[in-house]
């Protein structure tokens, strides 16, 4: 009998740890909102790259922009931060799907810009348009 209790209390244990693992705390911010922070997080540390010294609270005041936007504080984020950090895998994840985003996001870009300009944004399958100049009469002088 008190084998039984051991062992059930170990397999107790044992099931409480392995579901505990996987869970994020409930003051960390989920995966989900963490991704779309983080993509305009990035966004606007990419938009601020310009900005001069002189002018560092423009830089603050696009960070904060996006905690508010999100509805968090630069706490709260920070705090969540730390959490991924130490747990690799889930921001790993996070990461995959921001380099997606990012890559959508550029052909998008390109296509719209292509569109702008006229110009198909990427050959068609198949397209064989070569350029052709015709040689100059410099060329016909060095044959």
């Amino acid at each position: 009998m008190h084998n039984k209790k051991i062992r059930w209390t170990l397999l107790l244990s044992a099931a409480l740890l392995a579901g505990c693992g996987k869970q994020i705390p409930k003051d960390v911010i989920h995966p989900d909102k963490m991704e779309d922070i983080l993509y305009d997080y990035h966004l606007t540390t990419a938009m601020s790259g310009n900005i001069s010294y002189d002018e560092n609270y423009k830089k603050e005041a696009l960070r904060n922009y996006v905690y508010r936007k999100h509805h968090v504080t630069k706490a709260e984020f920070d705090s969540s931060m730390v959490w991924y950090t130490r747990h690799t895998e889930n921001l790993a994840k996070i990461y995959t799907n921001l380099g997606k985003r990012f890559r959508e996001e550029k052909k998008d870009v390109k296509r719209l810009l292509a569109m702008r300009e006229n110009k198909p944004s990427m050959s068609q399958p198949g397209d064989t348009c070569l350029l052709y100049t015709s040689p100059s009469p410099r060329d016909a002088h060095e044959s």
